[in-house]
């Protein structure tokens, strides 16, 4: 047997017998005193009428409440649906996450790309300056795939 008791110490509000699982029967008692706590102020004849509970603004109350909650999160998921049926065709969860691995996936490989260019840029540079004497005239393009690849690199995907 459990019984809870309210921090007094002078009144058991809920006692429930031990059916084989401590968890659910302390919930159990746990939940019978919220309903004692929530309906304060509540007359008695009401709640053993239970449709008068509406009368005190107990049930709407509530109602009002969980619907602007469940409302609210509605709206989320759906704004989350949107961007990404807009973004990827899809929204599930699955298909997010895939969506998601394959753009990591294509950003790696243009990473890859991008630094095997300039890698092999640099050697022709260097062997023009062998030949030449000076550094050829790329303009702006190589130092700004070089800046590319040290922001890709410190960010993380």
């Amino acid at each position: 047997m459990n019984a809870i008791i309210p921090s007094s110490g002078q009144l058991a509000i809920a006692e429930c017998w031990y059916r084989g699982d401590w968890n659910t029967t302390r919930a159990n008692a746990r939940r019978i005193v919220a309903c004692v706590n929530a309906c304060v102020g509540v007359p008695t004849e009401a709640l053993e009428r239970a449709g008068e509970c509406a009368d005190h603004g107990v049930i709407p109350t509530l109602a009002a409440q969980y619907k602007a909650e469940r409302d609210a999160l509605h709206a989320i998921e759906m704004e989350w649906e949107r961007a990404m049926m807009a973004a990827i065709g899809e929204d599930g969860v699955k298909s997010v996450s895939d969506a998601i691995g394959k753009l990591k996936a294509e950003r790696a490989e243009l990473l890859d790309t991008i630094k095997r260019y300039v890698d092999e840029y640099t050697i022709w540079e260097k062997a023009v300056i062998d030949i030449v004497g000076r550094t050829p005239d790329t303009g702006v393009h190589l130092e700004q795939a070089r800046a590319a690849i040290a922001k890709a690199e410190r960010s993380k995907p």
